[in-house]
């Protein structure tokens, strides 16, 4: 015998429960409430992003606008993962541990050309005049590219943007670069490695580049950000394009809400950032150098990059840096 409830507190309360029902079990059979990832995936929802990072200048745009609050109010929220080199930021992205990764262009050109399928989301730096230089000891009689026909040079880092640097500044001054020895070293490491006679001289960013200047006395030999190199594209942050396929919303916000802090990045304000990650006091970070925080991926300029590292032998073959970029900004 069946039980049929027509009238009272009983059935409207029952009436009340089956709508509460109807509204919530499309978003829990989707699971969409619960999950990032199907958050992510859905234009206007909250999301989450992780993002390797170093201590390095280029990042001071992305680290005010988190410190600002813009990716908050865009409803993103956004973890920084602190990297000890562009390198581990990349292996963590290629590790599936982040959602984007800041590192270098060359890098991340590098990894793509090895087959590794990358989706660069906007540039973090390009530099300007007197933000990577050659620098040397100040009593080592070493003070114009020509003297050194085979110098010992050290870079932060081998085959990456340190070394594609230095073969063509080299170049464009008239010394061979298949003439260098690159020496790996830490910026850290450096000043010392020139103390000693390890090197002749070093690749150096700021704030290092000021910093040792500062502390060492060292010469400048040749400023690596002129010629061929002149406001050169330095960094980006990219993405998987597994992460990118799936989380395009969430990515178009990343990219509006960096474009915003790229250009609140003065060279005052980062001046004033820069103790609160790296190891530079005040007094020094007043000093330095500062290049652009683009407010937009331009792939005709990162195009630079791939082809001078195909003209410097850095890959093999010419990469097409439009098809790495998100398809809305594709030509």
């Amino acid at each position: 015998m069946a039980l049929r409830f027509t009238t009272g507190r009983f059935a409207r309360g029952l009436s009340a429960l089956a709508l509460v029902v109807l509204v919530i079990t499309p978003s829990i059979g989707g699971c969409d409430v619960f999950t990032d990832e199907s958050a992510n995936g859905r234009p206007g929802a909250p999301g989450s992003l992780r993002i390797a990072v170093t201590p390095s200048v280029d990042t001071a745009a992305l680290r005010i606008g988190v410190k600002d609050g813009l990716f908050d109010n865009a409803g993103l929220r956004v973890r920084l993962v602190e990297q000890p080199s562009r390198t581990a930021a990349l292996d963590k992205l290629k590790a599936g541990d982040v959602d984007l990764a800041f590192t270098s262009d060359v890098a991340v050109l590098r990894a793509a050309s090895s087959g590794v399928r990358l989706q660069l989301q906007g540039e973090a730096y390009q530099a300007g005049p007197n933000t990577m230089a050659l620098l040397a000891a100040p009593d080592s009689g070493y003070t114009e590219p020509q003297q050194r026909p085979a110098p010992r040079i050290a870079v932060d880092t081998r085959g990456d943007v340190g070394e594609l640097a230095t073969k063509s500044a080299m170049k464009d001054a008239g010394v061979d670069p298949n003439g260098i020895t690159f020496v790996p070293r830490p910026f850290r490491a450096m000043a010392d490695a020139l103390r000693t006679g390890e090197v002749d001289a070093a690749w150096v960013v700021e704030p290092y580049l000021t910093r040792i200047q500062k502390e060492l006395g060292a010469t400048m030999v040749l400023d690596t950000a002129q010629g061929t190199t002149e406001d050169f594209p330095m960094s980006s942050y990219a993405a998987t394009t597994r992460y990118a396929d799936r989380n395009a919303p969430v990515l178009t916000r990343f990219r509006s809400v960096l474009a915003d802090a790229q250009r609140s990045a003065t060279v005052t304000r980062v001046q004033q950032e820069l103790p609160t990650f790296t190891d530079v006091d005040p007094t020094t970070a007043a000093l330095v150098s500062i290049g652009d925080f683009p407010d937009r991926l331009n792939h005709v300029r990162l195009q630079r990059v791939a082809d001078l590292m195909l003209t410097l032998g850095a890959v093999r073959d010419r990469l097409d840096v439009n098809e790495m970029s998100p398809p809305p900004l594709r030509s």
